[in-house]
C-alpha cells in the first residue's frame, strides 16, 4: 500500500513543476518594452500582431490594427517578439 502512494506522489510531482514553470514564462513578458512588436497567439488559434502596451498577472494588452485588444492569460497559447532584423540583415547583403 507504501508503495500505491509512493507512486502517486512520483506522478504529482512533474505537475508542479509545470504549474511553475507556467508562472515563470508568464513573469518573463514582464521583460517586454512598450512599443515592441509582439505576436500572441489565442486558443482559438487567432495570431494577434501588434506593439505591447502592458502585462499584469491577468492580461496582456497590444495596439493592435484598429485600437488596443486584451487577451486574457487562460486564452494565451503563445507569445513571441516580432523581430525585424532579419530583414536589416539581408538588405545589407545585397550589395
Amino acid at each position: 500500500m507504501k508503495w500505491v502512494v509512493g507512486v502517486l506522489l512520483l506522478l504529482m510531482v512533474p505537475g508542479f513543476g509545470l504549474a511553475q514553470s507556467s508562472q515563470n514564462n508568464w513573469d518573463n513578458l514582464k521583460q517586454l518594452r512598450p512599443g515592441q512588436k509582439i505576436e500572441v497567439v489565442v486558443s482559438s488559434m487567432k495570431t494577434l500582431k501588434g506593439a505591447f502596451v502592458s502585462v499584469s498577472d491577468e492580461v496582456i494588452s497590444l495596439e493592435a490594427g484598429k485600437g488596443e485588444e486584451s487577451v486574457v492569460r487562460a486564452n494565451v497559447v503563445r507569445v513571441s517578439v516580432r523581430d525585424t532584423s532579419h530583414r536589416t540583415r539581408n538588405m545589407s547583403s545585397c550589395q
